[in-house]
């Protein structure tokens, strides 16, 4: 480590001053001019060994500072212990893990490639920050529909079909189901791939039931419980507290029926046709009288139906008998 008394060579030296000048020079340009002091003759881009502060030092373009570099016996060390000090906190291309937050700022997006090199779309931001329509989405590949987005105020938005192979939880609030000028559906599909189709039904509201098929609904109920059928209801028990139609015949909440067997309500029918209980029954028919037979002789006499025996009449022998009969009916 040297620094020699001056960098210019004299005019006209002997040969061996300018040998020994010369290898003054040399050996300091070589050893980075060290010293614990700096050359008392500088130049810009001029390299200094403080050995003093063991630190590498180079001299700025105006020839009026010196630079900072490193540490003397390895100056790219700080730069070293920089990048891997960053290194840490960085993220590698290939099969990494983040423990912290990522955070994009700007117009950026992450998208997606595979292996051929086709796009399956990104997903990126959308809207101004802190704007009703703010928030993250996915975009289809040809980077032309928002497939699924979730705004900032939590609604999520899927562009078609949603498929959830689990249950879904409502934590308050309901499901709507709602599309612009059409009415919401449900399908519930059975075992065997058949379905029965759930929507809301027009008319002031209430819902419809429709078949497998698709052409036809079998059953609704209107907005105020009222429900219609066309086909049977079975079970041990109905309770309703609205009117119940099926097939056609319609069922009161008071239990009264209203069909076309009975030409109207039950109760209606029953009232101009039924005899009361207790009621007493009445003749529907004149009196007819059977064949005569005498008195001690073996006869066998049928009336038949609708007739009932009403009394028996004699001559006055009493020799010849007569069986008397009636047609009955209710009140």
């Amino acid at each position: 480590m040297t620094q020699p008394t001056s960098y210019q060579v004299p005019a006209h030296p002997s040969g061996l001053d300018m040998r020994t000048q010369l290898n003054a020079i040399v050996a300091a340009i070589l050893g980075d001019n060290a010293g614990p002091t700096p050359p008392t003759e500088t130049y810009p881009g001029m390299m200094w060994g403080d050995t003093s502060a063991v630190r590498l030092k180079r001299r700025n373009n105006a020839n009026d500072a010196w630079i900072d570099i490193g540490p003397l016996d390895d100056f790219l060390g700080d730069l070293r212990t920089q990048i891997g000090s960053a290194g840490a906190n960085k993220v590698s291309k290939t099969g990494d893990t983040m423990t912290g937050s990522l955070t994009l700022k700007g117009p950026m997006n992450v998208m997606w490639q595979d292996n051929a090199g086709a796009w399956y779309g990104y997903v990126g931001a959308y809207g101004s920050a802190g704007a009703a329509g703010s928030g993250m989405g996915f975009v289809n590949a040809a980077f032309t529909a928002w497939n699924f987005q979730v705004g900032d105020d939590g609604q999520a938005i899927v562009r078609s079909s949603l498929t959830v192979n689990g249950a879904i939880w409502l934590n308050g609030g309901r499901l709507n189901l709602r599309q612009p000028g059409f009415y919401g559906e449900i399908a519930m599909y059975s075992s065997d791939g058949t379905a029965m189709f759930l929507r809301g039904r027009g008319s002031g509201g209430g819902m419809e039931w429709v078949n497998n098929a698709y052409n036809a609904v079998p059953a609704t109920m209107d907005d105020g419980g009222n429900f219609s059928t066309n086909g049977q209801i079975t079970g041990s028990t109905i309770a309703s507290r609205g009117n119940v139609w099926a097939s056609g015949a319609q069922m009161s909440t008071d239990g009264n029926i209203n069909g076309s067997i009975w030409g109207g309500w039950l109760s209606t029918w029953l009232a101009n046709n039924k005899a009361t209980i207790g009621a007493q029954v009445q003749h529907n028919s004149g009196i007819i009288e059977s064949a005569q037979f005498a008195a001690g002789t073996a006869y066998t006499i049928d009336f038949g139906n609708p007739w009932v025996c009403e009394g028996i009449r004699t001559n006055q022998g009493p020799t010849w008998q007569w069986l008397r009969g009636v047609w009955l009916r209710n009140q």
